[in-house]
């Protein structure tokens, strides 16, 4: 699967990557919307999951989206 990162969520439809996926038969397991904090905490080296409680969630939850999909 794939997950596509620095996505606009309002433009996910008209997303090249998306398109590409849908052409080869590729399922998109989730998304990662441009984020200020998160950009900011990969300048400093600072990991997602420590950077803040929103961003270790965001990322806990696209972990699950994979461990889903791994199971089927």
């Amino acid at each position: 699967g794939v997950i596509i990162n620095k996505c606009d969520p309002d433009e996910i439809d008209d997303n090249m990557i998306k398109t590409y996926c849908e052409e080869k038969g590729l399922k998109i397991l989730d998304t990662i919307a441009y984020d200020d904090e998160l950009a900011k905490s990969n300048a400093r080296g600072i990991a997602a999951l420590e950077a803040s409680d929103k961003l270790a969630k965001r990322f806990s939850d696209i972990l699950e989206n994979i461990e889903k999909e791994v199971a089927k």
